[in-house]
């Protein structure tokens, strides 16, 4: 995406050699109008809304991995209608985010038991919300607050299989999709985070076309991948969702701000943010 823009500004012969330029269109002093013009709009808004601030010397380190907890806070701030064990009249115990950890009130507030992005152990329910987020995951996480359209699961192959790094297996028999069911798909290896973990996605083929009713999983993932993609909120580069790049801060906050724009046009927002 920023290779992308970057290219089409060079093409067009834009330049700002003025550095008066860098500090006077940015929020951020570490943020370049050119390098990170596509984020300059997302950062300045989500800025304004008090959801994101610079450090002691005023700095967002765009370019930096975002972590888990960093993703919640941000949700947390932004969509501040929707924290669901609030709501719930309850917090949720993670026990690696604990009352001296410094997201633990985000992360008490917002994160259920359902949510993907956790996992289970012997000590109880875990986050890891120091963990560095790549695209899947952020795209696992969106889909705990992100709803969807339920595209048709021949919408589901049709997108997923055009994007050249996510894994597609087509069976004609359901039975062969049984030796994937233990693969971690559905959270049953105790005591690892498989946020940032993509597993195949299955689908079965008969003459009515392809089904994904074989597999969960496959429904979910690919469901949020195709609803995200036809949303504009993540999109693909050169045909690649780049699944395991790392995702920085600059881009967790531009899908964000995709996010809250796209609820806004649709006349969802107000029942997930006030702001």
């Amino acid at each position: 995406m920023r290779k992308k823009l970057v290219m089409m500004l060079a093409l067009l012969g834009l330049s700002f050699s003025n550095s008066n330029t860098y500090a006077a269109d940015t929020v951020f002093p570490d943020v370049n109008p050119v390098t990170h013009s596509w984020a300059i709009e997302p950062l300045t808004f989500m800025n304004q809304k008090g959801v994101i601030r610079g450090d002691e010397h005023g700095r967002f380190n765009p370019d930096a991995p975002v972590t888990k907890a960093e993703f919640v806070v941000m949700v947390y701030k932004l969509f501040d209608q929707y924290r669901p064990n609030i709501s719930n009249g309850s917090t949720n115990r993670i026990v690696d985010a604990p009352q001296n950890y410094w997201g633990h009130k985000y992360i008490s507030e917002m994160v259920t038991s359902a949510w993907s992005g956790i996992y289970f152990t012997d000590k109880g329910v875990c986050f890891d919300p120091e963990r560095k987020l790549t695209r899947i995951g952020m795209a696992k996480l969106l889909s705990n607050i992100y709803t969807p359209k339920e595209p048709t699961d021949q919408e589901i192959y049709d997108a997923v299989s055009k994007m050249k790094d996510i894994p597609v297996k087509v069976f004609t028999n359901p039975d062969e999709i049984e030796s994937y069911q233990n693969d971690g798909r559905y959270g049953y290896l105790e005591g690892i985070d498989t946020t940032n973990t993509l597993y195949p996605l299955l689908f079965v083929k008969d003459s009515e076309g392809m089904h994904t009713n074989f597999d969960d999983y496959t429904f979910v993932t690919g469901s949020t991948l195709t609803s995200l993609q036809l949303d504009g909120l993540m999109t693909t580069y050169n045909g690649e969702f780049e699944a395991y790049d790392p995702l920085t801060r600059a881009e967790a906050v531009t899908i964000l701000y995709r996010l809250y724009k796209h609820l806004e046009n649709n006349g969802e927002i107000k029942a997930y943010s006030s702001k």
